[in-house]
């Protein structure tokens, strides 16, 4: 999305105050009532998703969300739309992409990258497209360093090819603890994604033993956390991306060093995340907040916990899972944008919500029903928008937040 306007927004209010805060940053609410802010703030939001409502874009599935007319497109072959905060272009993201042949460009004769900051700038606005991903995953995920010449990326996945058979040879060793382990994944795997052409077939499937093979492997390499349910989830769009196995799994392995703390056995990491994407709520959309508030529910926004969990891989296809994975991998402003992009959906349908007084198990049965009806970009673009409104006192309330860990 390009602005016209770069003042259009400089200036507006976030939608809310946390209790006690009177801050004085440059981000901090003017003088205007939480209840006046609330609703500016949600008349912007809603006018944003109207607008992105209206040109999906020929790659968005059908019945994804409330069809509306598309407005008519300009000379240049793309949609303006004009708000009170300005006009804005909306591009198609196909258009957007990197592809291997820009990604490639950006390396040196030694096969060094420069200018990586401007790199993942450009996948977090466009992604990448479908046939680059499994060149670019690598390197997006840790396991291939960006400043490394091509003659030492070489040697790395020589290294790493090896270790990786090592591991595999270790997870074979018949040992208790590892046969609890196989167990579990075992089951898991020929649940996951059961449906997907890619997977169909549970173990005679040649992609589903690769599966297998990863996470266990993946349970030798970090002994600590081991295997817990919902990885196969997270495995299953890599796999079907980057199809060499072990480059695969070390891409997996960047993956988890992301969310490991999510899998905490004392689910410490996950109740932390809870709690702020509560607080976000309130700083953002006190209304709401309000309605969730009157549920009788010990942990806030259980509802929530697929989501952050597996960063919404349930709730799009692969291809449109690992876009929005590509926008959290290189988001320049915040490492934690999922939590923002949990806010955006669930003030995407926040009439339908409060009109209808959702219980918590209400919520649980209609967050669970979101499957393939989130509108993909404009779910991002209003998590960036989210995000700057909140500014520092969304940053205070995340720096709570486990940290991403560096890939092991």
């Amino acid at each position: 999305m390009k602005e016209r306007n770069d003042d259009a927004t400089e200036n507006y209010p976030p939608g809310g105050s946390e209790s006690g805060d009177s801050d004085s940053d440059s981000d901090s609410a003017s003088s205007s009532s939480p209840t006046l802010l609330s609703s500016m703030m949600t008349s912007f939001i809603s006018d944003f998703l109207q607008t992105f409502s209206d040109h999906r874009g020929s790659r968005q599935k059908r019945g994804r969300g409330p069809s509306s007319p598309s407005a008519p497109p300009a000379p240049d072959g793309n949609i303006h739309h004009t708000s009170s905060l300005g006009s804005f272009e909306l591009l198609d993201r196909y258009d957007c992409c990197m592809s291997a042949h820009e990604f490639r460009g950006f390396k040196n004769e030694e096969g060094r990258f420069h200018n990586v900051v401007e790199l993942k700038q450009r996948i977090f606005e466009g992604g990448c497209r479908v046939e680059a991903r499994e060149e670019i995953y690598p390197y997006l995920l840790g396991y291939l360093p960006f400043d490394c010449t091509a003659e030492e990326r070489e040697e790395i996945r020589r290294l790493k090819r090896r270790e990786y058979r090592e591991l595999g040879s270790l997870a074979k060793r018949e040992e208790p603890n590892r046969k609890e382990l196989s167990v579990q994944i075992d089951k898991d795997i020929i649940r996951t994604d059961a449906s997907h052409p890619f997977f169909r077939g549970k173990r005679s499937n040649r992609n589903v033993q690769k599966m297998r093979r990863i996470l266990l492997a993946y349970g030798a390499h970090n002994f600590e956390l081991g295997y817990c349910q919902g990885m196969s989830d997270l495995l299953a769009p890599l796999l079907y991306t980057v199809k060499d196995e072990s480059e695969c799994f070390w891409c997996f392995v960047g993956l988890m060093s992301k969310t490991e703390r999510s899998f905490d056995q004392d689910q410490s990491g996950m109740h932390t995340m809870l709690l702020a994407l509560s607080k976000l709520v309130k700083l953002l959309d006190p209304q709401l907040h309000t309605h969730f508030g009157k549920q009788d529910c010990r942990i806030p926004y259980l509802f929530c916990y697929r989501w952050l969990l597996l960063h919404f891989k349930r709730e799009f296809d692969f291809s449109d899972c690992l876009r929005l994975w590509e926008a959290l991998w290189t988001c320049p402003f915040c490492d934690k944008l999922q939590m923002y992009v949990c806010v955006a959906v669930l003030q995407q349908f926040r009439s339908e919500i409060i009109e209808k007084s959702m219980t918590f198990d209400d919520m649980v049965l209609f967050t669970n029903d979101l499957s393939y009806r989130i509108p993909l970009e404009e779910s991002i673009r209003n998590a960036e928008i989210l995000c700057k409104f909140a500014g520092k006192r969304g940053k205070r309330i995340l720096s709570a937040v486990p940290p991403v860990l560096e890939s092991k």
